[in-house]
This record gives structure tokens, C-alpha cells and sequence, in this order.
């Protein structure tokens, strides 16, 4: 099995997932493992913390995770998932290369984006380049569940945001 290590777009299907701990704060996090057209495999994290745990659940809706299939089990007890779970089989993968936590020298490819086939990719207007009509709103409940505060600029004030 070989891994994506470089940045690109890439067709891809869900080989399985399963949930884990990781990192030195051992973070619970929704595991997906992505199959590219040819062979490679990349993971998705989707973190279950506090704060991404909500983007999480968008994700795996997103991709018609089944919740009410029982999963299987590996050798050792632990639950897994396979892609029968999800509804969504091929997906399109925006691939980025980041640095490395602790060794910031080396570089690891990470996935930005999961876009589904026939899914919009933007929610603007691209040949007016107008934000949606509900664009205020949506920006107000983002930053209600990231706890992020409203911009105070001056700049905001005049634009009426």
C-alpha cells in the first residue's frame, strides 16, 4: 500500500474508517481511509473534540455515513467501518502538503477538502461574484460555533456587517 505525497486533486472511494485516538493529547478522532484510482491511500481525521466534533458530523453526513448499520469487527474486538456505511462511493479529493508537527523540515499530504460529484464547489456567484443572500447569516452562525468574535473594524461598521 502506498501513500498520496504530493499535492493534487484525486478520484478516490472509502476503503473504511474507524475511530481512534491521536496525537500525544490522544484526540478522538473519525478515521477515513480514501483508495485513489491508483492504489494510493490517504486518511482523514475527522477530530471529535469539543469544537470540530459538529464539522465532523457535517462531514459524515455529507458523505451518507449510515450510523444504524452495526459495524464489523477486527481480530482484536476493535469496530470498524466499511464502505457500505456510506452512501457516497467516489469522492474527489483536494490533497495539500503541510509541515510536519514535530519535524517541521518534512512535509505530509493532507486532505483539505472531500468534494462529492455533482456537488456544487461554490456558493457564490462566480460570474457576478456576489456572496449568497443568506452569506451574513451563515458567517454569524459559523462564528457562533467556533466561538470566534464578530469583527469590530471600523471598516466592517461602514460595510454594515
Amino acid at each position: 500500500m502506498s501513500y498520496i505525497t504530493a499535492a493534487g486533486n484525486f478520484k478516490a472511494t472509502i476503503k473504511d474508517a474507524y475511530v481512534t485516538e491521536l496525537g500525544a493529547n490522544k484526540t478522538p478522532a473519525f478515521v477515513i481511509e480514501f483508495e485513489t484510482d491508483d492504489g494510493s491511500v490517504i486518511k482523514y481525521n475527522g477530530w471529535m473534540s469539543e469544537k470540530a466534533y459538529p464539522y465532523t458530523l457535517e462531514q459524515l453526513a455529507k458523505l451518507g455515513f449510515d450510523e444504524t448499520l452495526p459495524p464489523q469487527m477486527d481480530a482484536a474486538g476493535k469496530p470498524f467501518y466499511k464502505a457500505k456505511h456510506f452512501s457516497v462511493k467516489e469522492v474527489e479529493l483536494v490533497v495539500v502538503m503541510e509541515a510536519g508537527l514535530k519535524d517541521p523540515t518534512k512535509e505530509f499530504a493532507k486532505i483539505k477538502w472531500i468534494n462529492i460529484p455533482g456537488e456544487a464547489k461554490f456558493k457564490n456567484e462566480p460570474t457576478t461574484g456576489k456572496l449568497p443572500s443568506d452569506f451574513k447569516s451563515q458567517m454569524a452562525a459559523a462564528r457562533a460555533r467556533t466561538g470566534a468574535a464578530k469583527p469590530t473594524s471600523k471598516v466592517s461598521d461602514e460595510l454594515g456587517f
